[in-house]
């Protein structure tokens, strides 16, 4: 795998508070980056939660507020405190990015700059402004939206057929004359629009800064000379260490490459993905390593580390299909994998390292008195049978976010998968973790579940009345590092660590129903 680096620039210690919502930060991808770039964002914008994490990798930002004053940096949602953030009465010079809701302050960009027509319905360009466009819409709405699809016939249909990222089947719509309509209407209609003076002489964006990085890739070389509106971009709300995905269209309008890039600047997630598949890798060794879906290369561009994945379709199973056989042939599969995972990385560790992985974050679980009434005698029971169980520690690779989300289905059957994302992986993890989140994802039905819970748990040789245990520390280390990324807090209910609470209580139905 090759690598490529574009020098970094910025610091991303940008005040940020726990709460906010990054969705409206995410589409700065599709915008110009770098130090020297000034920007305005006009009056009209109400929301401004984009500014903290836009302005990690601008220079300048001019926010005009009539009149400049406290209260009304109070009434903008989303401005901090900071030296490169003014609040101006009117625009003065020229920019280079403008985020405005109307082409009126296009007299502001200078010749190489970019308009941003931000939270409104696409408005096409009158006869005053020689502009060239690309827009983007949100997905399922704007602002709360998940994806950004470019609004193009060929975005909208991908959206549909290849990502499904929209509702409505684009099976339905035969009639060549309703397509484009259909299509259409079964996408949002809100979201926000590039618009630039000259077709080769705009401010270099990020993503064509991506595409440079890898001009001498000789599997993505071609990835420079594609439009702007071939970036699909999906979005998390929470979490600054999340990082932001873009699916990446070829020349013919087919998904091609999968982009992973840090949400700012000298973030090292990424960076320790990539050592995490490599170790991995290695330790599965060839036969069961061949699931894994890899990535084509790295980058690091303007300090935002990338990954850059090849497009893995999962094959389109009809849902009576997969709730008759497909998913009970998915689920065998999985097992079976799985215990030749638990049997080819099985090692024994030493006490410390073992208390520090699988003892000491449930232990601290209930120091916070974070988990609820009916798990907290289950828990102190799990502390009592782990540290029972840590005079003969072992443990296995897991992958840690083992979900239906993570794998892609290659035959009709769904006896067949590839695997991807394997940032939370685990060298030193604990039977059980992953096939449990594999059948809570897959909605497995009780008897499913607890035959495949019971042909693992015989063929690796785990005891079952410990088997609730193990799910627990796997529990707590994987909601640890969940409230590391998403710094949710308890109370505020199915974020963070806490979507694991419901999980954890049909795991324990399962498991007494052995």
């Amino acid at each position: 795998m090759e690598t490529t680096k574009i020098a970094p620039h910025l610091s991303s210690s940008i005040p940020r508070a726990a709460e906010t919502d990054y969705r409206l930060a995410d589409f700065k991808f599709l915008l110009p980056l770098g130090p020297e770039l000034r920007v305005l964002i006009n009056h009209d914008i109400e929301n401004c939660e984009f500014v903290p994490p836009l302005l990690a990798d601008v220079g300048q930002i001019e926010v005009v507020a009539q009149p400049v004053n406290r209260a009304e940096r109070q009434s903008r949602p989303g401005l901090p405190h900071h030296p490169r953030l003014k609040l101006v009465s009117r625009p003065t010079g020229q920019y280079d990015l403008i985020v405005s809701r109307t082409l009126m302050e296009t007299e502001y960009l200078n010749d190489r700059g970019l308009l941003c027509l931000f939270d409104l319905q696409p408005q096409k360009q009158t006869g005053t402004h020689d502009l060239l466009s690309a827009g983007w819409m949100g997905s399922p709405s704007w602002p709360n939206f998940r994806y950004l699809i470019p609004d193009t016939r060929t975005g909208r249909s991908v959206a549909i057929r290849d990502l499904k990222i929209s509702r409505f089947h684009l099976w339905k719509a035969r009639l060549k004359v309703l397509v484009e309509k259909i299509v259409k209407n079964g996408c949002p209609s809100r979201g926000f629009q590039l618009f630039w003076r000259a077709k080769d002489c705009s401010q270099s964006t990020f993503q064509e800064q991506v595409g440079v990085a890898f001009n001498t890739h000789p599997q993505l070389s071609g990835m420079a000379a594609l439009p702007r509106e071939n970036w699909i971009i999906y979005s998390g709300q929470k979490g600054e260490g999340n990082p932001i995905i873009a699916t990446v269209l070829n020349q013919t309008g087919k998904p091609w490459v999968v982009i992973k890039t840090s949400r700012f600047p000298e973030q090292s997630h990424l960076q320790q993905e990539e050592e995490k598949i490599w170790k991995v890798q290695q330790r599965l060794g060839p036969a069961l390593a061949s699931t894994m879906i890899l990535p084509l290369a790295q980058a690091n561009v303007l300090a935002h580390p990338l990954l850059v994945y090849p497009f893995v379709p999962t094959h389109r199973i009809p849902k009576w299909r997969w709730h008759l056989s497909s998913r009970r042939n998915c689920l065998a599969a999985v097992t079976q994998w799985l215990v030749g995972i638990a049997r080819k990385t099985a090692e024994r560790i030493p006490v410390s390292r073992f208390q520090e992985q699988h003892l000491f974050p449930l232990q601290r679980l209930l120091e916070r008195h974070a988990l609820p009434p009916d798990l907290i005698e289950p828990a102190k029971r799990a502390i009592r049978e782990i540290e029972e169980y840590q005079e003969k520690p072992f443990s296995i690779l897991e992958h840690g976010d083992f979900g239906i989300y993570n794998i892609r289905l290659s035959s009709k059957d769904g006896g067949k998968f590839r695997v991807l994302d394997w940032g939370s992986s685990e060298i030193s993890g604990i039977p059980l973790g992953d096939l449990c989140t594999m059948l809570i994802t897959t909605r497995a039905p009780l008897r499913l579940a607890t035959r495949c819970l019971a042909a693992y748990l015989q063929e690796i040789g785990c005891p079952k009345n410990r088997a609730f245990s193990f799910w627990l520390s796997y529990m707590a280390r994987r909601w640890e590092e969940l409230d590391a990324v998403r710094h949710a807090p308890i109370e505020e209910g199915p974020s963070g660590g806490c979507m694991l609470l419901e999980p954890a209580r049909r795991v324990q139905t399962w498991l007494a129903s052995l």
